[in-house]
């Protein structure tokens, strides 16, 4: 325990001015001094709010395990931020680079979704969505609700709702991230991490330059950007009916033979670009054995493990409304994603 309040006294602390304080510890040191547990590789962002009394002024000092521990005067409660997954920095990189581009910094400013993102922060509101692109049209509120529909929500994983006006977001990262440990043959020696990745309209990770970023961000925003653009025709989509009848539901009667083979070839980059999204050791990692289990056929030491080392998803774990939506536009226009 003193552990952790000699990681909550640090916490407090203010950092010089435009610097960061980092901590480097276990998971169980971060639950005991925060209340907040974290899976591996992430980070927890803490804010010393000096507003409030300090640590010194309101607790004092503790005893803990019959030695006392006595808080400093420059450490004061903190506010989580947020709780960032090793992938993070990367994707908040990628998205302040098309955001920066998108205010004309960069050279794609022209981009559709940028030139309805008014202010640039990476959300198109419903007020931003009537005004700045399809202006009076008719059918503007259900296109923006229908939008909305086929973009997976973080309320859908569980989130709370948020309370700020809704908006089309641009830009989201959902995985899984969860285990067991196997306890049949090895007594919970063996831990099976499964991390897999729902939806990425950021683009991949650990690209090196602006330009490439920014490029993968678009490219992953393609199939958005092709709805967007469909649904300015009102005469086709008027209402929030048409829309889920044409663009959802049209996949019952794929038609054509070559329409078919199109909306397959849609399908199979939709899989592609999701397991390559965040790299190959991303998108399932084996046992916790290093992959030995799985490099020995589900056994380690010739023991047979009680569970399959590797996971890898079937060919319906990709489908989405999006991906439905894309192949309808496909169907009704061969060269769209061309």
């Amino acid at each position: 325990m003193c552990k952790a309040y000699n990681l909550r006294n640090f916490a407090g602390k203010k950092p010089s001015p435009g610097q960061n304080n980092v901590m480097v510890t276990h998971g169980f040191n971060i639950k005991l001094a925060f209340g907040t547990a974290v899976d591996e590789g992430y980070c927890m962002v803490l804010k010393p709010e000096d507003s409030e009394p300090s640590l010194a002024d309101s607790f004092g000092s503790l005893t803990v395990a019959d030695r006392e521990f006595v808080f400093d005067d420059d450490s004061f409660p903190v506010n989580a931020i947020a709780r960032m997954s090793p992938e993070s920095a990367l994707l908040m990189q990628t998205c302040d680079d098309a955001r920066i581009d998108a205010i004309g910094v960069g050279s794609g400013g022209d981009d559709l979704l940028a030139s309805i993102d008014a202010n640039h922060d990476m959300k198109i509101t419903r007020e931003e969505f009537m005004s700045s692109f399809l202006g009076p049209l008719d059918n503007g509120g259900d296109a923006f609700h229908f939008i909305r529909s086929v973009i997976l929500q973080p309320q859908s994983l569980g989130a709370p709702e948020n309370d700020e006006e809704p908006a089309i977001e641009l830009g989201q990262f959902f995985h899984i991230n969860w285990g067991w440990r196997e306890f049949l043959t090895s007594g919970g020696d063996i831990l099976y991490p499964w991390r897999f990745i729902i939806d990425n309209s950021i683009g991949p990770l650990g690209l090196p330059t602006p330009e490439e970023r920014v490029a993968a961000f678009k490219q992953a925003n393609n199939m958005i950007s092709n709805l967007v653009d469909a649904l300015k025709d009102q005469s086709k989509y008027p209402t929030i009916v048409q829309m889920e009848d044409k663009l959802i539901d049209c996949n019952k009667d794929p038609g054509h033979k070559s329409k078919a083979r199109k909306q397959n070839s849609v399908y199979n980059t939709s899989m592609a670009f999701m397991e390559a999204s965040a790299g190959l050791s991303y998108y399932h990692i084996g046992a916790g054995d290093g992959g030995a289990g799985a490099l020995s056929g589900d056994s380690i030491f010739g023991s047979q493990l009680a569970y399959p080392a590797e996971w890898k998803p079937d060919q319906f774990f990709h489908e989405s409304r999006l991906a439905k939506v894309a192949k309808c536009l496909v169907q009704k226009n061969k060269n769209a994603f061309n």
